[in-house]
């Protein structure tokens, strides 16, 4: 299974979808929040915070935690079992610095 099938995109598509719908049923924008026109012309603003400012102003794109790599390893080990093999090789495409690996 890939990853892009496996996520769940509608909290992002619900905030798009009701700014649009704001949008389409009043002749303006008063009244309609900075954030809610801000998604409607496709920004991604929905359930940003300063921890997401704070990290991309220092260029900290990768933040691993124990459960997301328990979860990879799990995920791997299942894949491994799941294609009947006794190692599972894995090549990183643009691995970054290579902390993960």
């Amino acid at each position: 299974k890939w990853a892009f099938e496996e996520t769940d995109s509608t909290l992002e598509d619900e905030a798009r979808t009701t700014a649009i719908q704001a949008l389409a049923a009043a002749p303006s924008t008063e009244g309609l929040a900075y954030e809610a026109l801000l998604e409607a012309a496709g920004c991604a603003v929905s359930g940003r915070s300063e921890v997401n400012a704070y990290m991309e102003n220092h260029e900290i794109y990768d933040f691993y935690t124990s459960d997301y790599v328990d979860g990879l390893a799990d995920h791997l080990v299942a894949t491994k079992d799941e294609v009947g093999v006794e190692q599972l090789d894995v090549v990183e495409v643009g691995a970054g610095d290579g902390r993960l690996s």
